[in-house]
C-alpha cells in the first residue's frame, strides 16, 4: 500500500470538540518475510545521524499503523535519498581514468568505465581496481552514497508508550489555557526572526520596545483558519 492515509479517534476530553482524531500519512506500507513494515521516504542533503530508536515520528507512524491494520507492525524503515545524482567517472588530462573515490561515482558506474577503457576490468592498472574495490566497500544492500535504508523495529511496550506521549500531547493542545513558554532548538537561529526577543526576556532587556518596532497589531479578528479545521458532522 502506498499514500495510506489514517485517522484515529482518540479519547480526549474537551468541551471545544466531540471527537478528536489524529491523522497521519504512511508512504508505504510494504511486507518483509511475512512481517509488516512502514517505510518513510525522506529526502536530505547528507544522510541524518539520529538514533532511529528514539524517534518520535517513526514511533508515531508504527503506533498509528498498528491501530489500523489488523497484523502487527514490525517497525519502520527510514528510506534516505541524499540530495545528489551520481557522476560519471572523472577522465584525468592523461586520458586516465582518475582513482580518488570522492568523485561522486558509482561502483557500477566506475566499472563499466574500465571495462569501456581496457576492456575487462582487472585489466586496469591497479590504482584504479584499489578505487573500484573501495566503491563496492562503500556499498551493500541497504545503502551507498547516495541511497540508504535503515530499519528500526518497535515492542508493543514501546508502542503503547508512544501511544500514551500522543494522549498526553493531544491534550495538551485540546486546552484554551495552555501556559505558553520558550522552547529554543538549533532550529531558532534559522527558522525564527523572533529569536533576539526571546533572549532580551532572559536578559531582562527592553523586550517589549524591539516587540513593538517588528510587529504589527492586527486590529481585526483574523479567523480564516477556522474554514481549514474539519469539524465533526
Amino acid at each position: 500500500m502506498v499514500e495510506t492515509r489514517c485517522e484515529i479517534p482518540i479519547p480526549i476530553e474537551t468541551p471545544l470538540y466531540s471527537v478528536i482524531h489524529y491523522q497521519m500519512t504512511l508512504d508505504r506500507l510494504v511486507e518483509i518475510e511475512g512481517e509488516y513494515w512502514i517505510t518513510d521516504y525522506k529526502f536530505y542533503k547528507s544522510f541524518s545521524q539520529g538514533a532511529l530508536d528514539m524517534d518520535p515520528q517513526m514511533s508515531a507512524y508504527i503506533w498509528g499503523a498498528q491501530t489500523i491494520f489488523p497484523k502487527p507492525i514490525a517497525g519502520a524503515i527510514y528510506h534516505e535519498f541524499r540530495k545528489a545524482i551520481p557522476k560519471e567517472p572523472k577522465i584525468l588530462a592523461s586520458g586516465k581514468l582518475s582513482h580518488s573515490t570522492k568523485q561522486g561515482t558509482t561502483h557500477r558506474m566506475y566499472r563499466e568505465a574500465l571495462v569501456h577503457m581496457y576492456g575487462q576490468a582487472d585489466k586496469a592498472p591497479r590504482q584504479n581496481l584499489l578505487c573500484l574495490n573501495e566503491l563496492a566497500a562503500m556499498e551493500s544492500a541497504d545503502r551507498d552514497p547516495f541511497i540508504k535504508r535503515t530499519m528500526t523495529r518497535r515492542n508493543l511496550a514501546q508502542m503503547q508508550a508512544e501511544g500514551t506521549k500522543i494522549l498526553m500531547e493531544g491534550t495538551d493542545m485540546c486546552n484554551p489555557d495552555l501556559p505558553l513558554y520558550p522552547n529554543p532548538t538549533r532550529d531558532c537561529s534559522w527558522d525564527c526572526s523572533l529569536q533576539d526577543i526571546c533572549l532580551m526576556i532572559d536578559r531582562d532587556d527592553n523586550w517589549e520596545g524591539l516587540l513593538k518596532e517588528l510587529t504589527v497589531m492586527n486590529t481585526e479578528d483574523d479567523d480564516q483558519w477556522r474554514a481549514h479545521l474539519i469539524l465533526p458532522k
